[in-house]
């Protein structure tokens, strides 16, 4: 029983090329919407969940808000004593988080582009809420 080798492989190529092997550079698609994740698409359903979504984010909002009153020392009475103003930007911070929320979701561009602008958006109206309600209940 002779035991045969496995063939060799071919030689490489003589003379060696003077110039190192290009790497292949794949094209970005002709639609950009083709490389989203399907949370991203602008379908109804979707758009719908981030709807739910930014009011979530406000939700959490409103309690961080109400844990920076109580610790600045702020009572229930004194945020029932305040004046429409304040409460107006509720609704401030309420669009401020949505808006926020959609542009993280549907923002071209990188995730710290969009983190960034759902920080600034969201983190701003709340900023002003939180800042007109301290102003408020002095």
């Amino acid at each position: 029983m002779s035991a045969n080798p496995p063939p060799l492989p071919p030689p490489p190529a003589w003379p060696p090329s003077s110039q190192p092997a290009v790497p292949q550079w794949n094209p970005p698609p002709e639609n950009a919407a083709d490389d989203r994740p399907p949370w991203r698409d602008g379908h109804a359903g979707w758009a719908l969940i981030h709807l739910v979504i930014g009011v979530g984010v406000w939700v959490a909002g409103l309690f961080a808000a109400g844990v920076v009153l109580a610790i600045a020392g702020r009572t229930s009475e004194q945020l029932d004593a305040s004046g429409d103003g304040a409460a107006g930007t509720f609704l401030l911070s309420l669009a401020g988080a949505i808006c926020g929320w959609l542009l993280f979701a549907y923002l071209r561009g990188s995730a710290a582009r969009r983190w960034t602008a759902f920080g600034v958006v969201a983190g701003g109206t709340w900023l002003v809420m939180v800042a007109a309600m301290l102003a408020d209940t002095r």
